[in-house]
């Protein structure tokens, strides 16, 4: 009798268990999650491979907590990783970007990521006036929003399908309609470095990188609200 009651017990306590916090409680988890905790595994369970590229470094993370982040040096520092064809795509991060220097110049342009040859294509600019996080895509229609510090940490949400929607840390700053969907170019995915190896447009990002997540649909308010939280 006490090793059925044992038996129903666990098959409870297994059934109250949840999804991993912060990647959202619907069930609906990511095509690829990269937590940087101390590791460069893939935590969706889908066992994307993020070749590393330079020597990047763990460092505290956007909780404050050492090893949960990756430190990008701006200049050889990127991942790539292979996630297949979307033509929907979304993704989850908090960064934290510096300025650097080419020779004595500032450089006022740096890469989050880039997906599929620039069909989609995160960046950070403050060259044409106000730092904005811009996402450029294969169709040439470009959405930005202005960030008051992005020097401190903060969350970016990213989505393209048949429009492009940039949230930063949680609200809806962009909103621009696509004329057409994303085309499928490549199925690959650079972070911290742009897909172009051409020497003159290369870009890089320098600055940490925490809590990267790529989802092949549109998140809802909740689940932004959600990862955009800090827990």
């Amino acid at each position: 009798m006490k090793f059925f009651l044992f038996i129903i017990i666990a098959i409870g306590l297994l059934g109250c268990q949840q999804d991993e916090p912060g990647i959202t409680d619907n069930g609906k988890k990511p095509l690829a999650y990269f937590p940087f905790d101390n590791s460069f595994a893939d935590a969706s369970g889908n066992n994307h491979i993020l070749e590393v590229h330079g020597n990047p470094e763990f460092v505290e993370g956007y909780m404050n907590e050492p090893s949960t982040a990756v430190l990008l040096n701006g200049d050889e520092d990127f991942f790539v990783s292979v996630i297949g064809s979307l033509d929907t795509f979304s993704i989850s991060l908090w960064l934290q970007s510096y300025r650097y220097y080419v020779g004595e110049w500032p450089q006022w342009r740096s890469t989050i990521f880039d997906y599929s040859e620039k069909q989609v294509y995160g960046s950070i600019d403050g060259i044409s006036g106000a730092t904005q996080v811009k996402c450029d895509t294969g169709s040439d229609e470009i959405a930005a929003a202005d960030i008051d510090n992005c020097y401190e940490w903060f969350h970016l949400y990213m989505a393209v399908s048949s429009d492009v929607q940039i949230y930063v840390n949680g609200s809806l700053q962009k909103t621009t309609p696509l004329m057409e969907r994303i085309a499928y170019l490549s199925d690959t995915l650079y972070l911290g470095r742009s897909s172009n190896d051409d020497a003159l447009k290369l870009t890089y990002f320098y600055g940490k990188l925490d809590e990267v997540r790529i989802f092949n649909r549109i998140l809802e308010q909740e689940e932004i609200d959600e990862l955009s939280l800090k827990q």
